[in-house]
């Protein structure tokens, strides 16, 4: 059993068995006589040679390392105080309020947010503002003011918050979560426990965590889309929401979650991808995704490094089925970005828009092609299709 502690609340979830995947696609097909049969490509598929076709070459994928290239590493910085001087203004309190059947309005918890944007916009977790009435944004002048849910996406635990912002209000830049390495300093500024405004440093632990690790499920059920950022930073309930700065103070990623069972075990959500759900929640109040139709699985490195997602299952009538995709299909990259694993290929997929024409390059029986599919929007819940790994379909 792993606990993870979201908000003050302890949720104790059964760790997910580890998927056997399998380096490539699978063998050639013979015939009776053991001669090897010819593998019929999608009439619409492209063969990749080396050195041609679009997207990424046909040797190894290699994830680019992250991190400033040819940039000698950091160095602790003799104090932390000018970042936190800039980025403080815009971190806030957001307090979440319910109404009792005797009509008084009661504090129901609260969590942390900040400011990205002259409007007033505040980014936080879905699951500090779920199941209110009502919200209540304490600003860094301790002046309180009220504030509105423009948009959840409770599968990625990103809620963006609207409030009437001061003249005065000093909004944080969003970095790039790509480009902070492994061993980078990190900074954390939140409201742990109702203690406003607490500052915590440490590093970057690690990177590209899972629901694997972090196996948490998003408020109301269904497929979580998790790829955090893991710190050592000391993060409690109450951080919630709050920004994770790197040392030029801008946002690398919101604090979502500890490891209640170990010490300095804390995960951001990676600000480039809430980057990508901001103009949809503000605009919609939701996300609209797309989807393939397959079951989908790690594959496990070869003696090359190659990984990427295993096709394990192609639901019929999807737009996989009827672009020509095959079990066993082992999926090296979407519209030219390499894929590392199986919760990559969901996220890539899921963003890449509805009615949207990708480009995926595929291994099958050891031949490389590129094959086109055209992307739908995914059904309701309950409909047997969506993309996902093998053990929760």
């Amino acid at each position: 059993m792993r606990s993870v502690q979201f908000s003050g609340a302890i949720v104790a979830l059964a760790v997910a068995g580890v998927l056997t995947g399998f380096g490539g696609c699978k063998k050639p097909s013979s015939g009776d006589d053991g001669t090897k049969t010819e593998t019929k490509l999608p009439t619409s598929a492209t063969a990749v040679t080396s050195g041609t076709g679009p997207g990424i070459s046909t040797g190894p994928v290699i994830i680019p390392t992250p991190g400033l290239s040819g940039v000698p590493g950091q160095s602790a910085p003799l104090s932390f105080a000018p970042l936190v001087r800039s980025a403080e203004p815009a971190v806030v309190t957001v307090v979440i309020k319910v109404k009792k059947k005797s009509g008084k309005m009661v504090m129901k918890g609260l969590g942390s947010g900040f400011i990205i944007d002259k409007q007033g916009t505040i980014v936080t977790n879905n699951h500090v503002v779920s199941g209110g009435n009502a919200i209540e944004v304490v600003l860094f002048n301790d002046k309180t003011v009220e504030g509105k849910v423009l948009g959840t996406d409770p599968t990625t635990d990103v809620a963006i918050i609207k409030i009437d912002p001061p003249d005065d209000v000093v909004p944080i830049p969003l970095g790039d979560s790509d480009a902070v390495a492994v061993g980078d300093w990190v900074v954390a500024i939140g409201n742990p426990l109702g203690l406003t405004h607490t500052v915590s440093a440490g590093i970057l632990s690690a990177r590209g965590r899972t629901t694997h690790d972090v196996p948490l499920k998003p408020i109301g059920g269904g497929d979580a889309y998790f790829d955090f950022l893991q710190t050592d930073a000391a993060i409690n309930p109450g951080n919630s929401g709050g920004p994770l700065i790197n040392v030029k103070g801008e946002v690398i990623g919101i604090n979502t979650a500890i490891n209640a069972a170990g010490q300095g075990l804390a995960f951001a959500i990676p600000i480039n991808m809430v980057k990508l759900l901001i103009p949809s929640l503000v605009k919609d109040g939701h996300l609209v995704r797309a989807y393939l139709g397959v079951g989908i699985e790690d594959a496990v490195a070869d003696g090359s490094g190659t990984k990427g997602a295993i096709i394990n299952h192609v639901w019929k009538d999807t737009p996989a089925d009827k672009a020509g995709l095959k079990d066993g299909d082992h999926v090296l990259a979407i519209d030219g970005t390499p894929v590392r694993d199986a919760a990559q290929m969901r996220w890539l997929v899921s963003i890449a828009g509805v009615g949207k024409k990708v480009t995926l390059r595929l291994v099958r029986d050891e031949k490389t092609f590129d094959l086109p599919v055209t992307l739908e929007e995914l059904p309701k819940k309950g409909q047997p299709t969506s993309d996902d790994d093998e053990d929760e379909e």
